[in-house]
């Protein structure tokens, strides 16, 4: 029986247990930093845990060639799998799946529950800070200086996002792996101005992410105003777009805080109405997103009002910080990857899974799906592989 350690146990390094539960040829343990399992999964979804999107494809990720990984554990897959543990899904209108429980609680408890049912160890309070494998063996060293030892090493211990601190990386670079830059993904963005009279205001728009006069993506949702920047969903979406840019200067959100009135109905709107310039956004917005407004013109020209009105710019000074961000975005570079197998092209019995990788997708499931799918070959393989050793 070959014995494998798990680095991880987040939503990758559970989802290939359960599917590991089974297999008599492997030992499975798996080794978690934090003092339980499934922290940063509690968080996914604002606590809903989204667990996937019907409406996968290649432009979701960073990396085209990420769409055809999914197909090959795909969404349905995905829901059937985890229909079979016992957990009831719903989908929404945007082809969002959700436990019916709309709680992260219920996912963590269907896969722990079938853990443990299935015997698998969950070593909490382990902090790996030294990989090294010899001949055939990995050899594990935790911050106790225990020493764990086994036939292949999975990395499913995730990035920098939420977290902290992270100590992923180090141990890929003892490997001699290679990463990408790391930046927070799926988190807002801080501005050049000031929005302190507006902070903590929420509102409906279209935003669109600019570097200079070159539209980079557009997407429509709620924003968040906070102090210094832009949070929400929508806000999420452009981060992942803006931390994908090399050069990352001169970029700009171009807020429309009306999306549903064209500048021709909103002239008409406003030239009807018998009131003082002042007082023309009354009943149209927000008073205090109103006067934040008012204070970009330069003169008392409807034209004007109703150009930022559709085109609010707010100047990008970098995104925030990883402690807030859902996905990190960059990773292990995919060309040390057998991505159809998951498993390292330098070291045979190395496989990592999930956020570790450079893969991250937009808000809505995909990250998860990811995280999922990269599992669920994960461990197709290490099925094969020992039928293949069985033949021999």
């Amino acid at each position: 029986m070959k014995k494998i350690i798990i680095v991880g146990g987040g939503a990758a390094g559970l989802f290939l247990a359960c599917l590991l539960a089974n297999n008599s040829n492997y030992q499975c343990t798996i080794l978690e930093k934090n003092e339980r399992v499934g922290k940063k999964l509690l968080v996914t979804g604002n606590g809903k845990c989204n667990l996937s999107n019907e409406t996968i494809n290649e432009n979701c990720y960073n990396h085209k060639e990420i769409f055809s990984l999914i197909q090959q554990f795909n969404v349905q897959q995905t829901i059937a799998y985890f229909s079979s543990l016992g957990l009831l899904i719903k989908k929404d209108e945007q082809g969002r799946y959700y436990p019916a429980s709309e709680s992260s609680n219920t996912v963590l408890d269907i896969l722990r529950s079938y853990i443990e049912q299935s015997h698998i160890p969950c070593i909490c309070n382990c902090k790996i800070e030294k990989i090294e494998k010899k001949s055939n063996q990995f050899f594990l060293t935790d911050q106790s200086h225990k020493v764990y030892s086994c036939d292949v090493v999975v990395l499913a211990c995730g990035g920098k996002s939420y977290y902290a601190s992270c100590n992923s990386y180090d141990l890929v670079h003892q490997l001699k792996l290679k990463t990408t830059d790391l930046f927070p993904s799926l988190v807002g963005l801080k501005t050049k101005e000031n929005l302190v009279s507006i902070e903590n205001l929420r509102c409906k728009a279209r935003v669109s992410l600019f570097q200079n006069e070159q539209e980079i993506y557009t997407d429509q949702g709620e924003i968040l105003f906070k102090k210094n920047g832009l949070s929400g969903i929508v806000t999420f979406q452009m981060c992942s777009y803006y931390n994908r840019l090399k050069n990352k200067n001169h970029c700009t959100l171009m807020v429309d805080l009306l999306p549903e009135y064209t500048p021709d109905d909103l002239m008409h709107w406003f030239i009807n109405q018998k009131r003082p310039f002042k007082h023309l956004l009354d009943g149209v917005l927000l008073k205090m997103l109103a006067q934040y407004v008012y204070k970009q013109l330069k003169t008392e020209s409807i034209d004007e009002l109703i150009y930022f009105i559709k085109h609010l710019p707010f100047h990008i000074e970098s995104s925030f910080d990883f402690t807030n961000a859902q996905v990190t975005s960059g990773g292990v570079v995919l060309d040390e990857m057998n991505l159809n197998t998951m498993e390292s092209k330098k070291i045979k019995g190395l496989y990592i899974i999930g956020e570790l990788l450079d893969v991250d997708g937009i808000c809505g499931g995909y990250n998860l799906q990811f995280a999922w799918s990269s599992a669920a070959i994960c461990a197709k393989h290490l099925e094969e592989r020992m039928v293949d050793n069985d033949k021999k």
